[in-house]
């Protein structure tokens, strides 16, 4: 006979924690709905070619967005890591109100890299028969004012 109201007042209790967790989560969605993020500088795209020869020059581009009203400096760092090692490379960039900013980062997976202003020419690698290895490239955008802003990776296939 007491096993019956035992089980409901476990139920009750239950029923009460996801209560109060189901409303603590509405109430997350509407503070994120009302409360608008501050706008900041962020990496709008990071691409290139999937495939890449080690020896051969690799290019990789990189877009440093500023949707704020004011023009800010921040940092990009952009870091390999293939089958010869991790290289990284850092720059400061001036990114105007509004505006955005593309750099490219050329490798020949060989444990250089550069960043440059403007692309250059690459042979493009149409085989992945042999592409046993694995290459990945990380972008970083950071502000000595506002710390870290944004991060994207990707990655493919290195031909020996």
């Amino acid at each position: 006979m007491l096993l019956w109201p035992a089980a409901q007042l476990g139920r009750a209790w239950r029923l009460g924690r996801d209560g109060v967790r189901i409303l603590g989560g509405v109430g997350r969605s509407a503070r994120g709905a009302v409360v608008v993020p501050v706008p900041a500088p962020a990496l709008a795209r990071l691409e290139g070619e999937a495939l890449a020869r080690v020896g051969t020059a690799a290019c990789y581009r990189v877009r440093v967005h500023n949707p704020t009203a004011a023009t800010e400096v921040v940092a990009l760092t952009m870091r390999a890591e293939g089958s010869r090692g991790t290289v990284e490379r850092r720059t400061m960039l001036t990114v105007a109100a509004g505006t955005a900013v593309d750099r490219w980062f050329v490798t020949r997976w060989a444990g250089d890299a550069d960043l440059v202003a403007s692309p250059i020419d690459t042979e493009r690698v149409w085989e992945a028969r042999n592409a046993a290895q694995r290459w990945t490239i990380e972008a970083r955008v950071e502000s000595s004012a506002r710390g870290h802003l944004d991060r994207l990776v990707i990655g493919g296939g290195l031909i020996p």
